[in-house]
Order: C-alpha cells, then structure tokens, then sequence
C-alpha cells in the first residue's frame, strides 16, 4: 500500500471517528452546530487589558470568547487547549474543579478544529501564561474535518487554492496578508 493510500485511510477513520462523536452528540438530545452564542471579549483585548496580571492575582470580572481549538493537551484533573478567535490566540487552563465532571468530559470529546465558547475569569499560570480559567465550555461548532498537521502546514499549492477556507485557517501569514489586502480595497 502506498503512503498516498495509508493517509487517505487515515483521514477517513479520523472523520469517521468525528461523524460518530457529532452523532453521539445529536443522539444525547445536543446541537452540535447552535444558532446563538455570547461572546463578550476577543483574545486580543484580554491580552492587552490583562498584560501586567501578576501570577497571585485574580480577575473576578467573567468573560465569555469563542474560538477554534488548535491544540488540547490533558493532564488527569487538568487540560489546556490553545483558542484562536479572529484576533489572536489564548491558553484556557481547564480544571476539574471549575468546569466539572460533566464539563471535562465533554471537553474530552472535542477535537482539534472545533469552534467552541468558553466563559471564566483570567489568570496567569505557574509558568507565567495568560489564560483565561473557564467555568463553563460549550461546543459552538462540530469540525468533521480534521485540520492538516500543525508542523507541515499546508504545503500543497493546488489544494491551498481550491481549498482557500483550509488555507486562512491554518496559515497565519495568509490570514494576515487577507486582511491587510483587505483593508486596503475597502
């Protein structure tokens, strides 16, 4: 079997496997694509209110951002998932104790590309990143695609042009070229 075949298979188990949790969704009475949600802040604007949040302060203030998940990591009681909205990318530092059970649990289920909200309040953690420490996560967008590899990017000319939505969301100075270009006609 060539390498060509052996990814195509494993593109399509991987969607496979997000069909059936997207299912899993609807089949538990769920929306895995809901028509409203309350975004207060963007990323951008957290980042620049917060930037001088020391590590043993605390924000009481709730904000509520919505945003791609572009990597997730777990650690038992704990998880962190990079959310990238339209400005800018953010830490959410997920723990048990805020989020729950149920909460983690599905936080669990989510894959890399979905659009989801987060509502908590910031902080900063031990290692000095801003992060915003969600109380609740709710699934905005199921992604049936996974996005290409986070290291390779998206190399392959003819599918970067066919394929232009792939493209912005996974290419930073893409995206940011867009913009400028963009901004420029208008």
């Amino acid at each position: 079997m060539s390498e060509e075949t052996t990814n195509e298979a494993t593109l399509n188990d991987e969607r496979a496997t997000r069909l059936a949790r997207r299912q899993a969704i609807i089949d538990a009475g769920g929306n895995p694509y809901p028509e409203h949600c309350d975004v207060t802040d963007h990323v951008a604007d957290l980042a620049a209110r917060y930037a001088e949040l020391g590590e043993d302060d605390a924000d009481e203030q709730t904000h509520t951002v919505a945003g791609r998940i572009r990597a997730k990591r777990g650690q038992g009681k704990v998880a962190f998932v990079v959310l990238q909205d339209a400005t800018d990318k953010m830490q959410l530092f997920c723990r048990i104790d805020n989020l729950g059970q149920e909460g983690m649990a599905a936080l669990r289920k989510m894959d890399l590309g979905d659009v989801i909200e987060a509502t908590g309040s910031m902080m900063r953690t031990k290692r000095g990143e801003l992060s915003l420490a969600p109380t609740s996560v709710r699934l905005l967008s199921k992604s049936v695609r996974p996005l290409p590899e986070k290291f390779h990017g998206l190399s392959d000319k003819e599918t970067r042009y066919r394929q232009r939505y792939v493209d912005l969301i996974v290419n930073d100075d893409v995206r940011e070229t867009f913009r400028k270009r963009s901004a420029i006609v208008s």
